[in-house]
C-alpha cells in the first residue's frame, strides 16, 4: 500500500500552532501516511520531529513579516519540496502558509490543500494589506478545505472572502488536560 505524502507547512510560530504541529503529526498513522514538514529553522528540534513520527522536515523562512523578495524565495523552496516529495496533501498552517502552499502548487502536481486558520488577519495598511487579503481570499476558496479554530473565525472568513460553508469546518483548539500536572 502506498502512503499518502502529506506536507505539514508552517510559519514561524510558538505556542498553539506549534503543538497543534506536534498532536497532528502524533496522531496519524505511520502506516497510512509518510509526514513531512517544511518550518523556519530551529523551529522543531530534530529529536521532537522523528519523535512525532515526522520523516523529514525542511528549512523554509515563510512568516508574516518576510520581504517580497524572501518570500519569494520561500516560495521557490516550498514547490521545489512539494516536486521532490511527490506531495499529495499539504495542510497549510495560517494565512501566509495557506497562500504560499496556493501559489507553490500551480504547475507542481495535484496535491489537496488543507488550510488551518488560527487567528485573525493581522493589522497591515495600503496596498500590502490589499494585496494580502486579496491573495488570501483567492487562497482560501482555492483551498480543498478550511478549517477555522472557532466559530467566529470561520463567520468573518466566509464574510470577508466568501467561502462557501461547505468546504468549511471549525475545530476548537484545546488541549489535553491529562499532559498537565498540578
Amino acid at each position: 500500500m502506498t502512503k499518502v505524502r502529506v506536507l505539514e507547512v508552517l510559519r514561524d510560530a510558538e505556542g498553539g500552532m506549534k503543538r497543534h504541529v506536534e498532536t497532528l503529526a502524533s496522531g496519524l498513522d505511520k502506516e497510512l501516511y509518510h509526514i513531512l514538514l517544511a518550518c523556519p529553522k530551529d523551529q522543531f528540534d530534530e529529536n521532537d520531529i522523528t519523535g512525532f513520527g515526522i520523516a523529514a522536515s525542511y528549512q523554509i523562512d515563510l512568516g508574516d513579516k518576510q520581504s517580497p523578495m524572501a518570500l519569494i524565495k520561500a516560495l521557490k523552496d516550498l514547490r521545489k519540496i512539494i516536486i521532490k516529495e511527490d506531495i499529495d496533501f499539504i495542510h497549510a498552517h495560517g494565512m501566509t502558509c495557506t497562500i504560499a502552499a496556493n501559489l507553490a502548487t500551480l504547475g507542481a502536481g495535484n496535491a489537496k490543500i488543507l488550510s488551518t486558520v488560527h487567528n485573525f488577519p493581522g493589522a497591515s495598511v495600503g496596498v500590502k494589506k490589499y494585496v494580502y487579503s486579496l491573495l488570501l481570499g483567492i487562497s482560501l476558496r482555492s483551498s480543498n478545505h478550511v478549517i477555522f479554530v472557532s466559530e467566529a473565525l470561520r463567520r468573518y472568513a466566509k464574510a470577508k472572502w466568501n467561502i462557501p460553508e461547505a468546504k468549511t469546518s471549525v475545530i476548537y483548539n484545546g488541549m489535553d488536560i491529562n499532559s498537565i500536572e498540578v
